[in-house]
């Protein structure tokens, strides 16, 4: 699931990746609202929900996998190998 955003002023856009994660968000959309009403003190914020079937979150299973994943999220992981003398 990605991060919601801000659709406009007063909606939170969720985007998911299947027709169940939104059934549940759906069943859990008015105590969601009436936290949010009462900490933001705005009743006019709303949830809008949308199925994305595209998004799939790819799983590292190898080690290089993995560390190609660690390498994108910070790209200094290869001095601290390279320091070190690490393997993969």
């Amino acid at each position: 699931m990605h991060k919601p955003k801000l659709k406009d002023k007063f909606v939170i856009a969720v985007e998911v990746p299947n027709q169940g994660m939104k059934v549940d968000i759906e069943f859990n959309r008015i105590p969601l609202l009436e936290y949010f009403y009462e900490k933001l003190n705005n009743y006019s914020v709303d949830i809008e929900v949308t199925v994305n079937e595209v998004i799939v979150e790819q799983h590292a299973y190898t080690k290089e996998d993995k560390y190609k994943k660690l390498q994108k999220k910070n790209p200094l992981i290869d001095i601290l190998r390279a320091k070190f003398d690490l393997d993969i």
